[in-house]
């Protein structure tokens, strides 16, 4: 039964292109975005976006987002964090359903180098402020309908919406602060 896995699985990727070597333009983007980011979980979108910028990223229910756009929203929100301050070493907490914001909010948080701490949305009111204060977070991404719980789990919480972040496609990036070195 599982005889023909191996080769179904070779043609599968064959088939996806993901053995594929990429072109000159694409492998300088694939190395610009890798030296800009640094080693966290946001190098991965930039390098998937880098090389299938119109494949698609993220299905749900508000609809489809191809990397490019995904990669747009996430740097987007990450200058939004950045502009309140939100850097190394703060814990953001996300509140956000299973979708792009979620992936954006997740994304993003590594971009500025914070700790992301995911925050249940179906947290009681007390759970909620209980996890903000025991994990220090300072700030909250959210979806509008759980805006409210947000702004209740602290009285210093800053709240944001991916949704109301304005895109800044064709303004310049910031220059993130470098990931932090290890010394030995």
């Amino acid at each position: 039964m599982t005889r023909g896995l191996p080769m179904t699985t070779a043609r599968a990727l064959l088939r996806s292109r993901l053995l594929t070597p990429a072109g000159p333009a694409a492998l300088s983007r694939l190395v610009h975005e890798a030296r800009r980011a640094g080693q966290n979980p946001f190098t991965l979108l930039a390098v998937t976006a880098a090389r299938w910028p119109n494949r698609a990223a993220v299905i749900d229910d508000d609809g489809t987002l191809s990397y490019r756009e995904l990669l747009s929203r996430t740097e987007s929100l990450a200058h939004e964090l950045y502009r309140h301050g939100v850097g190394s070493g703060q814990a953001v907490g996300i509140l956000c359903r299973n979708g792009h914001g979620f992936i954006e909010a997740t994304f993003a948080t590594a971009l500025v180098g914070a700790d992301v701490v995911l925050l249940n949305t179906d947290f009681r009111a007390d759970a909620l402020a209980a996890a903000v204060s025991g994990h220090r977070v300072t700030t909250i991404i959210c979806e509008h309908e759980s805006a409210g719980q947000a702004r209740a789990a602290g009285e210093a919480i800053t709240v944001i919406d991916p949704a109301t972040v304005a895109q800044r496609e064709h303004d310049p990036r910031p220059r993130w602060p470098s990931p932090a070195k290890s010394s030995s």
